[in-house]
């Protein structure tokens, strides 16, 4: 069926339902959001989020980022214990 007749006979259906319930679940399934619409609005508000905070200075260069966060990684790595080396199995005989 194309997409012109399928969408013919849905008007038509719609026309000559008065059922209000399904008239309502009908309206809820073509106003929901795509998969791909959800995607492009979230991406749409992580730019601008982004653009507003370069705009207000909150930005920083690639070598200030290296050296906060190497600062980071070794302060984190500081407050771990050390891995102790395992020790060396020698293997058993077993008897049978």
């Amino acid at each position: 069926m194309t997409t012109a007749a399928l969408k013919k006979k849905i008007k038509t259906l719609v026309d000559l339902t008065s059922n209000e319930g399904k008239l309502n679940r009908v309206l809820g399934v073509l106003s929901m959001e795509t998969k791909e619409e959800a995607v492009r609005r979230i991406a749409q508000e992580v730019v601008d989020a982004s653009e507003r905070s370069l705009k207000a200075g909150k930005g920083m260069d690639l070598d200030e980022f290296d050296s906060r966060s190497s600062k980071r990684v070794k302060r984190i790595l500081a407050g771990r214990p050390r891995k102790r080396v395992a020790a060396a199995r020698r293997p058993t005989a077993r008897r049978s």
